[in-house]
């Protein structure tokens, strides 16, 4: 059974300096080392650059010394993809099978009646720390996240599958 802690969802709110620098080290600690190496000014781009097509959903531990930034959900609209909500989603280690990245989601498709993102098949990568990255997939499966594309040609060397949710009419 999934232990539950104490932790807030927000929909985009204030953005720090220091989210930016826990969001630039839980990226490069939780992807695969083939897409890890975010930059300080990468995190920052990613998020103090909102835009009306950008929403951030966060997942902050609340504790007795304030809170954390534990995990984040962004989703992405751009004219080039046709407005198609994308999505990515990182959650610390130490807080995952925690309720937190169902919870980040369920958020996320209040909001939207489709979501498209990309993600592993299968286990098999490194991270930076030398542990093998978990594919995701079967976690987007059980809520309600289908394959509609095998092979994306994103990320040279890195195998990713193209998955989809959408509201059920």
């Amino acid at each position: 059974m999934e232990e539950r802690i104490a932790y807030s969802i927000e929909d985009y709110s204030n953005i720090s300096e220091e989210d930016c620098v826990t969001y630039q080290a839980m990226f490069n600690s939780e992807y695969p080392t083939l897409i890890s190496g975010a930059t300080i000014e990468y995190a920052k781009e990613r998020l103090l650059n909102l835009d009306s097509n950008i929403k951030l959903f966060t997942a902050r531990l609340i504790s007795s010394e304030g809170s954390k930034l534990v995990g984040l959900l962004i989703v992405r609209q751009s004219e080039k993809e046709n407005f198609v909500p994308w999505f990515s989603m990182v959650i610390n280690r130490n807080y995952q099978k925690k309720g937190i990245g169902t919870t980040l989601l369920n958020r996320a498709k209040s909001h939207y009646e489709t979501l498209h993102g990309w993600c592993t098949p299968a286990d098999g990568f490194e991270r930076e720390d030398g542990t093998i990255y978990p594919s995701p997939l079967n976690f987007y499966k059980q809520h309600g996240f289908e394959i509609i594309k095998e092979k994306v040609d994103y990320i040279e060397s890195l195998d990713l599958v193209e998955i989809a949710w959408s509201k059920k009419s």
